[in-house]
């Protein structure tokens, strides 16, 4: 009964020091990045980088909206895996 009563405290004190040590850390001051607003569907703002490089769709009405959205990138990018694999055929063929 001991045992678990000192392993319980010490598992709630290293708890207790880790949420403090957490805290306790400043934030980084980096550049500001351009920010745009961007109003979701339940009506919360999120800000979101200016320049986007990459977009990770989640779910199937998410990927149509994206190939609607984005069809010259997506052209480009299956342009680019046909290359790809016309390449890896004519190496493969002796």
């Amino acid at each position: 009964m001991l045992v678990k009563r000192f392993f319980a405290c010490l598992l709630a004190l290293a708890l207790l020091v880790g949420m403090l040590s957490g805290c306790a850390a400043k934030p980084s001051e980096t550049a500001a990045e351009p920010m745009v607003l961007f109003t979701d569907s339940l009506g919360r703002k999120v800000g979101i980088p200016a320049s986007l490089t990459r977009v990770a769709p989640s779910g199937a009405v998410a990927s149509m909206f994206l190939a609607v959205v984005a069809l010259i990138t997506l052209r480009k990018i299956f342009r680019q895996l046909d290359r790809k694999s016309a390449e890896a055929k004519q190496e493969v063929q002796p």
